[in-house]
């Protein structure tokens, strides 16, 4: 990201597409925004299984290891 700001300027390098998916990429990376929604996605679904599919209470998460396992 840098070089590329640095090879067209920050003003010029913010309207330039190149610089723009590096950027995008840069903040993702210090936001985790994505990330956060997918587990956010993930934990919804496992809700909605629990509740509106009648999934099982003891197996609403799976069995955690043993804790020598680690």
């Amino acid at each position: 990201m840098m070089e590329c700001l640095e090879a067209y300027g920050v003003k010029r390098g913010a309207e330039n597409p190149e610089c723009q998916t590096l950027m995008k990429d840069f903040k993702e990376c210090l936001s985790s925004d994505v990330t956060f929604k997918r587990f956010e996605a993930m934990w919804w679904e496992r809700q909605k299984q629990y509740y509106l599919e009648g999934k099982n209470k003891d197996r609403h998460y799976a069995p955690s290891p043993r804790l020598d396992s680690l």
